[in-house]
C-alpha cells in the first residue's frame, strides 16, 4: 500500500509533508507550542515593564523625599565657603569668585527644594546636550578637585599615623631603658 492511505481511503494529512518531513498534526502541535511561548514571552515582557516602571517610580519618589536634605547640604556648603572667605579680604578678586560660587551653591540649594526631580534631571540632561565641553571641563575640574581632596587627607591620614607609631617607639624605648620598681628600691639601700 502507499504512504498516506488505508482501506483504499487516502488518509489526508496523516503523511509526512514532503519540504519539512512532519506530518500536518505534528506541525499544528509545533504551531501551538510556538503561540503558547510567543504569548508566555509576551506576558513575561510585558510584566518586566510594569517591575522597571515600579522600580522608576519608588526611586523618583526616594529622591523626592530625599531632595529636602540634598538642599540643606548644599546650603551647608554655601555657608561653609561664605565663612572661609571672611580670611580673603585682602584678595577681593578671589573673594568675589567664591562670592559667585557661593551665590550659585545657594541658588541650587533653592531650586533643589522647589522643583521635581524629573524637572531638574530633565534641565541636567538638556544642559549636558546642549554645552558638552562646558559639562567635560566641569567633570575634569570636579575630578580634579575631588583627587587633590583625596590626596591631601591621605597624606594627613599618613602624617598621623606616622606621629603615632614614633610616640609608640619613643613610650617603648623609654621603659626599656626606665629602672623597675626593683631596681630604684635596691639603689637607695646599695648606697648605705
Amino acid at each position: 500500500m502507499p504512504s498516506g492511505s488505508q482501506n483504499g481511503q487516502k488518509n489526508e494529512g496523516a503523511g509526512p509533508d514532503r519540504e519539512t518531513g512532519r506530518t500536518s498534526n505534528e506541525g499544528e502541535a509545533w504551531g501551538e507550542i510556538g503561540s503558547e511561548v510567543t504569548g508566555i514571552a509576551g506576558a513575561a515582557l510585558e510584566q518586566g515593564r510594569h517591575f522597571m516602571d515600579a522600580a522608576r517610580a519608588q526611586a523618583i519618589d526616594y529622591v523626592d523625599q530625599r531632595k529636602g536634605e540634598a538642599a540643606d547640604t548644599v546650603a551647608q556648603l554655601a555657608a561653609s565657603l561664605r565663612e572661609s572667605t571672611a580670611t580673603l579680604e585682602d584678595r577681593p578678586h578671589i573673594q568675589s569668585f567664591v562670592d559667585t560660587a557661593v551665590g550659585g551653591l545657594e541658588q541650587l540649594a533653592e531650586t533643589i527644594r522647589e522643583r521635581s526631580f524629573g524637572e531638574i534631571y530633565g534641565d541636567v540632561e538638556a544642559t549636558i546636550r546642549e554645552r558638552p565641553v562646558a559639562v567635560a571641563t566641569a567633570t575634569v575640574l570636579a575630578g580634579f578637585l575631588f583627587a587633590r581632596f583625596i590626596k591631601s587627607s591621605g597624606e594627613q591620614i599618613y602624617q598621623a599615623e606616622e606621629e603615632r607609631r614614633l610616640r609608640r617607639e619613643a613610650a617603648r624605648r623609654k621603659a626599656a631603658t626606665a629602672p623597675t620598681d626593683a631596681q630604684t628600691a635596691a639603689a637607695p639601700a646599695a648606697a648605705i
